[in-house]
């Protein structure tokens, strides 16, 4: 009884097992399959660095679905962050966006003001 106690109380404390990298990489599939479920399916990845991945190429194959991309930028850090935020920026012709952009806010801005 003393050693089920233990184990039940072991088991408790104890993280989840290591994802695989297979997992990762199916949910970052199904993630630029289902991009209006990217959000969801990329926080499930587990290493930071796939995580990333998941949402900067969920967002690189958004068009048109400027809400849903613009929270998929959101989540990234970095330069992933601000090209995400300049693709956007120019996708959407929102220079409001470019300072989101860093470190590309300047050619943000170039690239949308030379359109008009």
């Amino acid at each position: 009884m003393t050693i089920v106690w233990f184990l039940t109380l072991w088991s408790l404390g104890c993280d989840p097992a290591p994802q695989s990298a297979e997992e990762a990489l199916q949910l970052s599939e199904q993630a630029r399959m289902q991009p209006h479920e990217a959000l969801a399916l990329c926080q499930n990845i587990q290493r930071d660095d796939l995580q990333q991945d998941c949402f900067a190429d969920a967002a690189q194959g958004l068009r048109g679905q400027f809400d849903t991309k613009e929270a998929l930028c959101g989540q990234l850090s970095g330069k992933k962050r601000g090209e995400c935020y300049f693709q956007l920026a120019e996708d959407s012709d929102r220079v409001d966006l470019c300072p989101l952009a860093t470190p590309f806010e300047t050619d943000c801005r170039l690239h949308i003001l030379q359109r008009h």
